[in-house]
């Protein structure tokens, strides 16, 4: 046996009992060993590996890169990398390696190899990564945003939708406190500041809200929770926490709230008008017949004739005052709307305001079901009201058009004028009280309304509600 075949023996027996990953092959990268560790990683055997070619296990993909590795390998001593392999199952492997040229004079050139399977590893490392990706998009699509200040180092660290949440491109934020603070709105810096230094205080949880203005100078609303993490001897290390942009959550708090007022101001100013027309008018006509009829007791008339016709014209002028009496709480209820339906609700309430406006209404009907929601009939006679007070108050005409309909599953609702019209841009966008409110009972039985205008030109009402139709309500019955 002459000193190669001796060498190679001796490589053999370390690698054989090797519990790493080992082989031994030559510069064409024919195996001229391998343990059991290694062979087994790729599911096969011993005698299955011996004397074939490492390329017969490199993963397809990658096999012309087996060439580069074997020039590499005859230029240097050493060659280490990743490597990925086809298992026999199918599966792919990673192995780490490092490789070692060996030469004796006299003896052929051989590589030993050592490596490590990694597989795992990578694949934990891939789920992380994938995980880490989705936790981003998520936190991307939620708008939110995770923070942490080292306490030891005093850098403050934003992730990217963190910066985004405060205007800031990726990489732009100063890393410090200070740089923190100064993102934070002036008149919202003092309270945050001290939500820190409580948590840092207490070691309990806080939490707020915020607003950061932008560089285009948008303002923009910031809702926090931060948590101090401790070490084993209770020091602060560090504060973690996650923001969320409640800007359109404030935004619809705070409509909400404006629109809360005005119906409130709404709601005064109908009181205001009833109480003025009680006082004004129903009460100084019932205060006129008081002293009317004190009159007639105190001095009686001499004829049976003449008794007649006071009463009589007593008689009228109560008659009169009930009739105020009843229309100002058809204004308020109109118990045509629950008893006789929509249609003679909303003609009885043109009659009547047409005969104590003086002016004319032409109201029609076509095809309206018997059966409509009470909430929707609502709707539509509250907008009639609205729409027609408006008219008369403004339109400086005296001929008004309403019409109410049925077609394809929607009612639709026209109340029409060609008086002086207005800017509906506006007057929608001032917010005034009448448009407000139809609008806002429109949507809420998910309706639409349209408001067509123009100056000298009139003005078009538009609504409509989708109803179910008898059919469909029995089908949903059933």
């Amino acid at each position: 046996m002459d000193a190669s075949e001796q060498q190679l023996r001796l490589y053999r027996l370390l690698v054989e009992n090797s519990l790493g990953l080992m082989c031994i092959h030559d510069l064409n990268g024919q195996l001229l060993t391998v343990n059991p560790a290694a062979a087994e990683s790729l599911g096969y055997g011993v005698e299955d590996s011996f004397g074939r070619n490492i390329r017969d296990f490199i993963h397809p993909a990658v096999r012309h890169l087996f060439d580069e590795y074997l020039e590499r390998i005859r230029k240097n001593a050493v060659d280490s990398g990743a490597m990925r392999l086809m298992a026999r199952d199918g599966t792919e492997r990673i192995w780490l390696y490092r490789n070692v040229r060996y030469e004796e004079p006299g003896a052929p050139v051989r590589v030993l190899g050592h490596a490590v399977d990694v597989t795992e590893r990578k694949r934990a490392e891939e789920a992380l990564r994938a995980s880490e990706q989705r936790l981003r998009s998520a936190q991307w699509a939620a708008r939110i945003g995770t923070f942490e200040w080292d306490f030891r180092t005093e850098k403050v660290t934003l992730t990217p939708e963190m910066e985004a949440l405060h205007g800031l491109p990726p990489g732009r934020f100063g890393q410090t406190k200070e740089a923190f603070e100064n993102l934070v709105h002036p008149d919202d810096r003092e309270r945050v500041i001290k939500l820190g230094e409580l948590s840092l205080e207490t070691g309990q949880p806080t939490e707020g809200e915020y607003r950061v203005v932008w560089p285009d100078g948008s303002v923009h609303w910031i809702a926090g929770r931060g948590q101090v993490i401790m070490d084993e001897s209770g020091e602060p290390l560090r504060m973690v926490g996650v923001n969320m942009d409640v800007t359109e959550r404030k935004q619809a708090e705070e409509a909400l709230a404006s629109m809360t007022r005005k119906l409130i101001a709404v709601q005064e100013q109908e009181r205001a008008r009833i109480g003025r027309e009680l006082h004004d008018d129903i009460n100084q006509q019932l205060a006129l017949l008081a002293i009317d009829i004190e009159q007639l007791r105190e001095h009686p008339r001499d004829s049976a004739a003449e008794i007649s016709s006071g009463l009589t014209e007593i008689r009228d002028r109560v008659t009169a005052i009930a009739a105020d009496v009843q229309s100002l709480a058809h204004q308020l209820h109109s118990p045509q709307l629950e008893i006789l339906g929509i249609v003679a609700a909303m003609r009885g309430f043109c009659r009547e305001l047409a005969a104590r406006q003086k002016v004319a209404i032409d109201f029609t009907d076509d095809n309206i079901p018997k059966r409509i929601s009470h909430e929707v009939s609502l709707c539509l006679f509250r907008v009639l009201q609205e729409a027609l007070h408006n008219a008369v108050k403004h339109s400086k005409v005296r001929q008004y058009d309403v019409r109410l309909a049925y077609s394809a599953g929607e009612v639709h609702l026209t109340v029409s004028d060609r008086g002086t019209g207005f800017d509906t841009r506006t007057a929608m966008g001032s917010g005034g009280l009448g448009l407000v409110s139809m609008r806002e009972r429109v949507r809420l039985v998910n309706g639409t309304i349209t408001i067509d205008s123009e100056r000298q030109r009139g003005t078009s009402i538009h609504v409509r509600v989708r109803i179910e139709s008898e059919q469909e309500s029995q089908r949903a019955a059933g």
